[in-house]
C-alpha cells in the first residue's frame, strides 16, 4: 500500500478518534449550558418573587402586624399536639415554596394557614400568588375571597366569591360566605338562594387542614336563614331556622379544643 494511502488512513483515523472524544465532551458541555439556564430562570423567578410577594402587596407596618401575630400563635400552639403539627405544614409549605416557586398548592395551603392563625394580608399575598399561577383554582378564589371579608374588604371579596361558586357551583364553604356576606352587605334576598341552596341541597363543606370541623358542623346555613328571614320580617321562618341550627350546649368547650376552623366556631353576622 502506497504511503499516501497509509497517509490518508492515519489522518481519517485520527480524526475519527478526536470526534469521538470530543463529542461526549460537547454533549456534556450543552447540558450543562442548558442546566445552567434552567437554574438562571429559576433564580430569575425566584428573584421576582421576592420582589413582588408579600414586601410589595403587604405594607412595612402592616408586615410586622402580621410577624407579631404569627409568633403569638406559635408560643400558644408550641405544647399543642395539633399546633405543632400545623407549625409543621407551615414550615413544610415554606421549603416547598423556596425550592418551587410555582407550586400554586403550597401557596394555598400556607395561604389558608396564614388566614386562619389571623396573617390575613399575607394569606391573601400566596392566594394571590396560586390563582395567578392557576387562574381556575375554585378554592384560593374561595379562601382569598374570606379573608378580603375578614379584612372588610366586600367588594373583592364578592367578586372572588362569585368566580369561586362559578367554577365549582357545590362549594358549601364558598356559598356560605357569599350568604354571609350579602347579610354584612344588608341584602337578605339574595342571600337567601346560597343558604337555601347549602340547607337542602347536597353541597360540599370540604376541610383543609388536620384536625379542622366542616364549615357545617355547627349547621352555619340555618343558623344564618334565621338571620335572612328576621331581616326580611319572617319571625316564624326565622324561629324555625333557628332551632335547626341549635349549638350544642358544649360548644365552648368544642372551641377550646386544639384547633377549630373559623367556620366552625358559633356563626356571627360580623
Amino acid at each position: 500500500m502506497s504511503a499516501m494511502v497509509w497517509g490518508s488512513l492515519y489522518c481519517l483515523c485520527l480524526g475519527l478518534c478526536f470526534f469521538l472524544c470530543t463529542t461526549p465532551l460537547q454533549a456534556k458541555d450543552a447540558s450543562s449550558q442548558e442546566a445552567s439556564i434552567k437554574l438562571s430562570k429559576r433564580q430569575d423567578k425566584r428573584q421576582k418573587y421576592l420582589s413582588t410577594s408579600r414586601p410589595s402587596i403587604v405594607l412595612p407596618a402592616e408586615n410586622a402586624k402580621q410577624i407579631q401575630i404569627l409568633n403569638a400563635w406559635k408560643s400558644a400552639v408550641r405544647n399543642n399536639g395539633r399546633g405543632i403539627e400545623l407549625m409543621d405544614m407551615l414550615n413544610s409549605a415554606n421549603d416547598r415554596i423556596n425550592h418551587n416557586i410555582d407550586n400554586k398548592i403550597c401557596f394555598y395551603i400556607r395561604g389558608y394557614l396564614y388566614g386562619i392563625i389571623g396573617c390575613t394580608g399575607w394569606a391573601i399575598a400566596d392566594l394571590t400568588r396560586a390563582i395567578e399561577q392557576d387562574p381556575q383554582f375554585a378554592l384560593a378564589h374561595k379562601e382569598r375571597g374570606i379573608c378580603c371579608m375578614d379584612l372588610g374588604k366586600y367588594e373583592e371579596a364578592l367578586k372572588d366569591l362569585n368566580q369561586a361558586i362559578k367554577l365549582d357551583p357545590h362549594s358549601g364553604d364558598a356559598l356560605v360566605a357569599r350568604g354571609r356576606l350579602y347579610l354584612i352587605l344588608n341584602q337578605p334576598q339574595k342571600a337567601l338562594p346560597d343558604l337555601q341552596k347549602c340547607s337542602d341541597e347536597p353541597v360540599s363543606f370540604i376541610p383543609a387542614l388536620p384536625g379542622e370541623l366542616p364549615g357545617n358542623y355547627f349547621h352555619a346555613p340555618q343558623y344564618y336563614l334565621s338571620w335572612c328571614y328576621r331581616y326580611l320580617g319572617k319571625t316564624a321562618l326565622a324561629q324555625e331556622y333557628l332551632d335547626k341550627s341549635a349549638f350544642p350546649a358544649d360548644h365552648a368547650k368544642i372551641a377550646n379544643t386544639e384547633y377549630i376552623h373559623r367556620w366552625a366556631d358559633k356563626p356571627s353576622i360580623r
